[in-house]
Order: structure tokens, then C-alpha cells, then sequence
């Protein structure tokens, strides 16, 4: 897979905490970042299908399953708050 340079600007509080995490890794800033940007599209394209799949099942759903529904919805938020 071919390598692509690109230019970004990060806050310098954050780019400080890139580099002491890729120091404590072992990994160059680069790969760190790149980890990092797939791992975040990974959760985006999981969310997408998570709700996708919402969609169909809350149409079809009868009271009982709304309710597990929702309270599926209610766990998922609490250990993805804070993530992303």
C-alpha cells in the first residue's frame, strides 16, 4: 500500500501528547496518527451500520422490543461516552 504525505494542524496540547504516546509505543508520530485515523473510521463505519440496523429493527419492532431497544441504546452510549 503506497504511503501518502499530508499536512495537518493540531493544537499544541495535542500534538505534545502524540508525541509522548508514540515515544512510550515506540512508533513514529506518522504511525501513530494512522493508527489512530483507522481505528476512528473504523468506530464511524461500525456506528453506521449500528444504526442502520436501528432503523429496520425500530420499525419493525412491537413494544417490548423498543423497549430492549432502547435500553440497548442506553448501555452502548455509556461505554462509548467519552470515546471519540
Amino acid at each position: 500500500m503506497a504511503n501518502v504525505k499530508t499536512a495537518i494542524s493540531l493544537p499544541n496540547s495535542l500534538l505534545a501528547a502524540v508525541e509522548a504516546i508514540a515515544r512510550e509505543k515506540r512508533l513514529s508520530r506518522s504511525r501513530l496518527m494512522a493508527l489512530a485515523l483507522a481505528e476512528y473510521v473504523e468506530r464511524c463505519r461500525s456506528q453506521q451500520t449500528l444504526d442502520q440496523l436501528n432503523a429496520v429493527h425500530t420499525d419493525s419492532a412491537d413494544y417490548g422490543d423498543q423497549q430492549v431497544i432502547h435500553r440497548y441504546r442506553q448501555v452502548h452510549r455509556q461505554l462509548v461516552d467519552g470515546q471519540w
